[in-house]
């Protein structure tokens, strides 16, 4: 049974989300600021050190959730934190991601985007403390199931979700091959994931990304590629596609999985 602690100055929110993550089998723990937290007292029954996830707000009463963010990823950096918060700009986004947040999530938030990153980074701690290895799923459904979610994240927030296929040709040994998957997974940020559809094809979903920002990414991994594929520009097809983009119009989502559905047929993999 994972443990949570939920930091939200919010008593609304803290009950909603201790009935709803009780009832999916997890111990739920409460705090509304730095000093319980640093003092332990939250809990009479375990240490912060057993806490398996946070749950953290950016606003809470007369201090900053960043400022608790920073004690938390330098202190206690094996405990994934998820951002869920109602601030929505992307400056603020980015810069929880890039002080250690593995995810941020807008409120109100989506049930199922929200367990399902739960699930994905408790999952992961489970198994690893060091390697991006759990990341890599071989399961093509399971990519069509975090794009949904993506789409539906991203037609609330108004930010972008990116997806980047590769797909290698040539004559490539298997000992190359291993070296890719690990490249891929050591070069991608905590919020994003590979999916691997087979041996040779990979997908990239990339949340909170723009199309500049995924040609960022692209030029930084064919750098650490090339060691490994010879000629990369002949042996590597690409694809980027990036929601919404210019044709989206007005985005509704009651076409939410229509959005879905053209970029399956764009990637290729329906």
């Amino acid at each position: 049974m994972a443990n949570i602690l939920v930091i939200d100055d919010s008593g609304l929110i803290r009950l909603k989300l201790r009935n709803m993550l009780e009832r999916e089998g997890f111990r739920v723990f409460e705090a509304i600021n730095l000093r319980q937290v640093k003092i332990g007292s939250f809990s009479k029954e375990i240490p912060l050190s057993k806490i398996d996830l946070i749950l953290l707000d950016i606003y809470l009463k007369d201090e900053s959730g960043l400022d608790l963010l920073s004690f938390l990823t330098e202190n206690y950096p094996n405990i994934p934190i998820i951002m869920l918060s109602a601030e929505g700009k992307r400056e603020v986004i980015m810069k929880t991601l890039d002080l250690g947040a593995k995810d941020y999530i807008l409120k109100p938030f989506d049930k199922k985007i929200l367990l399902n990153r739960i699930n994905s980074l408790i999952s992961s701690k489970s198994i690893r403390t060091t390697t991006k290895e759990d990341i890599l799923t071989n399961n093509l459904n399971s990519f069509r199931t975090n794009l949904s979610l993506e789409i539906n994240r991203s037609i609330r927030s108004k930010l972008p979700v990116s997806i980047l296929k590769l797909k290698l040709k040539g004559k490539i040994l298997q000992d190359k091959l291993n070296k890719v998957k690990e490249i891929l997974t050591n070069e991608i940020r905590d919020v994003d994931q590979v999916f691997i559809i087979s041996k040779r094809e990979f997908i990239l979903l990339l949340p909170l990304t723009d199309r500049k920002g995924v040609q960022v990414l692209l030029e930084r991994l064919k750098n650490k590629l090339k060691e490994n594929i010879e000629d990369i520009e002949k042996n590597v097809d690409v694809i980027i596609l990036t929601f919404p983009d210019s044709e989206s119009g007005k985005l509704e989502f009651a076409k939410k999985d229509n959005y879905r559905d053209k970029l399956l047929k764009e990637l290729e993999v329906i």
